[in-house]
């Protein structure tokens, strides 16, 4: 999931969540606590990244051996293919937190009614609507090129 380009926004992003992890009430630590190895404060200690907050607390609370696990299990991808209604498909290929080697561009061309649309850059004025007219407009001019 990290990626050279991405890999300081999920350590910072990493670190953020362990900060307010350690800020909330004991009560909510405790749920992790019975999930982790070792104290809450030590497991906090080795995180790096986001991956690693997964690992160490979000899967195994959740039941999962791995981060890839849960990412696999929390996946749009195998739903994808049952979606029966016109839908655009709308990924920032510069988001931080979902890079876009991980988009589901190839689920998206298994279904005609999904029309998958990669963007850089929003516009500060924009609405959805604005932007979604915006793409397919842009689309359909390179298809004519």
């Amino acid at each position: 999931m990290e990626t050279a380009n991405f890999g300081i926004y999920h350590h910072i992003m990493g670190k953020n969540k362990v900060r307010t992890m350690m800020e909330q009430k004991a009560e909510v630590l405790a749920g992790f606590a019975k999930n982790i190895e070792g104290t809450i404060e030590e497991t906090a200690k080795k995180i790096k990244s986001t991956r690693d907050f997964d690992q160490y607390f979000i899967a195994p609370s959740f039941g999962f051996k791995t981060p890839e696990a849960l990412y696999e299990y929390s996946s749009c991808s195998p739903r994808l293919v049952h979606i029966k209604v016109p839908t655009l498909f709308l990924a920032a290929l510069n988001d931080p937190v979902i890079p876009p080697e991980v988009l589901p561009y190839d689920a998206c061309r298994q279904n005609e009614k999904l029309i998958p649309v990669s963007y850089t850059h929003l516009r500060a004025h924009e609405t959805v609507l604005d932007l979604v007219c915006r793409l397919l407009l842009e689309k359909k001019k390179k298809k004519k090129t």
